[in-house]
């Protein structure tokens, strides 16, 4: 690039004072000479690649990148990192690609810049589906590497520091609400609380600035009212810990910041001269026993507000933050102020969070231990939302609740938003154990799947082979991803009975229209109706996206409306007057075939069902659901019931149940009326004890119909001591209930 001279001097300058001044130094500080040569590389390179650009404020744009790398350099952050940094807005305001990049600086580097650029290549809003979507991708990307999150941070630390050149009032806004909303979260999450503070105090000056201006009109009438000053705060907490043998330790002190003041006025609806504890100080202490000390010190020399303290050492945050907390109340004083004690090893990772495991030279290879569990919790939302919406809100619940820590059996630690049940607890512990948890203990007691779990619970969580998601537990659960999978589970439940709807739906006009419509020639009209298989076509027929009579004249144009509706009613006329074994009038297949319902998974009307036929051409009736059907071998059809008689029927039908239950509430004693309420006979119960822990109990009913035995189930599923309660299919091989 040929540059004025004047302005290639000035770059020069620029360059040259930035490396000099402290990055070069730094740098050596805790890279080899090798890496230091490889990153000024990468500095005199973005330099002339951004040649003239410059900024809003005027400066040039050079100055940017030296930024990021500066904050990246503080957190010792490696060579890749500092490198992408400086490289990380080229690929898009230059005319350099990814792959001059990776040829250059190698394949790592490139990872990173295409990582950070592909979440700047759509305009964020700080509300609705394109923030979002890019939420998503940022979520995504760092799941991948969690550095390109600390380029982002770094990125946006610059940015929103320089937010007051800008013109466009809305813009400034609307970048400051979304670091609010985004960034300033992410921060905390990875204990970088440095960052999320100097995040905080730029951003909320620009998104609430009148808000901004009270709160801090409000600190200063503090200061100058007769409120104990910082100083003096310290000097007493002091002269506390030195009379009791504490004499190095350190004492900080600071006022909250007014996006802090302001979010707990909106969570408790304050006033702002309602709120009395704005000044926050921390202790340093040598080691652990200490911080307990101290604290047992300053709880007999202050009253204690009770409700506030809070222990993080025994029960660290999700992202590693140790620390005791506590709100002392001042003598002869009305305004509080809160305590945090912690160690100098706690403090530096308080401060530098994920970033003090490079400092401490950890590295990249960052686990759940080191705090990352969330992340991991965070891209499995991103993974396996259902859309853009479902994503935003259970992503925001992983990201912003509160948190609750309880205990596995075994000791490990889980930490859940507040709020969080046993499902939640069960699914953050493994999915499958999710799925199938069926009932919970909560410190040796059962509680109940919906209950709310308190700090310090120990849970134990009691599973059943064949047991589900049920739907009731989207209202129940509040981790992001428990609301995901619960709902994923729905939704492909959901998309079955669809499927099989649309199946029974072409099976049936086919029929009627006395015409072939197997598979092959529905296969013939699949991209007609931007269909990639044959599940997704009677989907979209289950779910009167497409019309089954409209898929029958695509294949037989010649076919009109009105010869459906004659053969309808031929059809219509045939099956009601079929001869079919036993009472089973409510059921039609092809040519008036013999039906016997399948005694294995005893389906009943309503139920969406299937059929294969035996060695005595006896046509078995299943539910579509039940796995038998694929064990017979034979090709199973759809057959349909006559809905027309649904509601009830001269005599009662089988039910096949499966439950579990807490033994020592009685609850079996309780079945056989709960039954008789509901016009159901039981034939068989059979009871399985699982030691101490719950009851498994395989039963047989007679049933009227099928919304009889729907309220029966809802019943159970609400009352004590029943922790599980659904329809079962039997298993001739295994001989058990699924």
């Amino acid at each position: 690039m040929n540059l004025p001279s004047l302005l290639a001097k000035k770059i020069e300058a620029t360059v040259e004072e930035a490396w000099k001044e402290d990055l070069e130094s730094n740098l050596l500080s805790y890279l080899p000479l090798e890496e230091v040569l490889k990153v000024k590389k990468a500095l005199l390179f973005a330099a002339t690649s951004h040649g003239d650009q410059s900024r809003d404020s005027g400066e040039l744009y050079i100055t940017h990148p030296i930024s990021v790398a500066h904050s990246l350099v503080a957190w010792k952050m490696d060579s890749s990192v500092v490198i992408a940094a400086f490289l990380h807005d080229v690929p898009e305001d230059t005319g350099v690609s990814l792959d001059e990049i990776s040829e250059l600086f190698g394949e790592e580097v490139a990872f990173l810049v295409d990582g950070v650029t592909k979440l700047k290549k759509m305009e964020l809003h700080p509300v609705g589906h394109k923030q979002a979507q890019n939420f998503r991708k940022l979520v995504l990307a760092m799941a991948k590497d969690v550095r390109v999150l600390l380029i982002k941070l770094a990125d946006r630390l610059h940015n929103v520091g320089t937010l007051r050149h800008i013109r466009s009032e809305e813009k400034r806004r609307r970048i400051a609400v979304e670091t609010l909303l985004i960034y300033v979260p992410l921060a905390e999450r990875l204990g970088m609380y440095e960052v999320k503070n100097r995040l905080e105090r730029q951003a909320f000056s620009m998104s609430e600035p009148k808000a901004d201006i009270a709160i801090r009109e409000h600190l200063n009438h503090l200061r100058t009212d007769g409120g104990e000053g910082i100083d003096s705060i310290i000097l007493a907490l002091k002269e506390n810990c030195q009379k009791h043998g504490y004499l190095s330790v350190e004492i900080f002190g600071r006022e909250k910041t007014p996006y802090s003041i302001w979010r707990k006025m909106n969570a408790g609806q304050l006033k702002v001269t309602q709120l009395s504890d704005v000044l926050a100080f921390r202790i340093i202490v040598e080691d652990v026993a200490s911080c307990y000390a101290v604290l047992g010190i300053l709880h007999h020399a202050y009253r204690a507000v009770n409700g506030k303290f809070k222990d993080y050492i025994s029960t660290p945050k999700a992202n590693g933050y140790q620390s005791i907390h506590t709100v002392l109340n001042l003598q002869n004083k009305s305004h509080r102020i809160e305590i945090q004690i912690r160690t100098k090893v706690m403090h530096e990772q308080a401060e530098h969070g994920i970033s003090a495991h490079w400092i401490y030279k950890e590295g990249s290879t960052l686990s759940a231990k080191n705090g990352l569990k969330w992340l991991k919790n965070l891209s499995y939302v991103a993974e396996h939302s259902i859309d853009t919406r479902t994503f935003e809100i259970d992503s925001r619940l992983e990201l912003y609740e509160d948190e609750v820590f309880c205990f596995t059996p075994k000791g490990d630690i889980i930490c859940l938003p507040a709020g969080a049940t046993p499902i939640d607890f069960a699914y953050a512990v493994h999915t499958e154990i999710g799925d199938r948890c069926v009932g919970s203990r909560a410190n040796g007691k059962w509680v109940r799947l919906s209950d709310t779990l308190e700090n310090g619970d120990e849970i134990e969580i009691m599973t059943a082979l064949g047991a589900m998601p049920q739907r009731n537990w989207a209202e129940k659960i509040v981790s992001g991803k428990a609301r995901t999978r619960v709902r994923q589970a729905i939704q492909k439940l959901d998309m079955a009975l669809h499927q099989k709807k649309g199946q029974r739906y072409l099976a049936q006009i086919f029929n009627e229209a006395g015409v072939a419509g197997d598979e092959k020639i529905l296969a013939t009209v699949l991209e007609k109706f931007s269909c990639s298989t044959m599940s997704v076509l009677y989907q979209k027929v289950g779910l009167n996206i497409v019309s089954a009579e409209v898929v029958l004249r695509t294949i037989y144009p010649r076919i009109s409306s009105g010869d459906v509706e004659l053969a309808r009613e031929r059809s219509s006329s045939v099956d009601e007057n079929s001869s079919l074994i036993q009472e089973w009038e409510d059921i039609y297949a092809n040519g008036g075939i013999h039906l016997a319902l399948a005694s294995c998974c005893a389906p009943l009307p309503g139920d969406a069902v299937s059929a294969v036929l035996d060695a005595s051409n006896i046509c078995i009736v299943h539910r579509s659901e039940c796995h038998n059907l694929a064990e017979k071998g034979a090709e199973s059809f759809p057959v349909m019931w006559n809905l027309a008689k649904q509601d009830r029927y001269p005599h009662l039908l089988n039910a096949h149940l499966f439950l579990v239950i807490d033994p020592r509430l009685e609850a079996t004693a309780g079945i056989v009326p709960l039954a008789e309420e509901h016009e159901s006979i039981l034939e068989r119960m059979n009871v399985v004890m699982r030691q101490d822990r719950f009851a498994e109990i395989q039963m047989d009913l007679k049933v009227p119909s099928w919304r009889h035995l729907e309220e029966l189930l809802e019943v159970m599923q609400k009352r004590s001591g029943f922790f599980h309660a659904a329809r079962a299919i039997f298993s001739p091989k295994e001989g058990v209930m699924t």
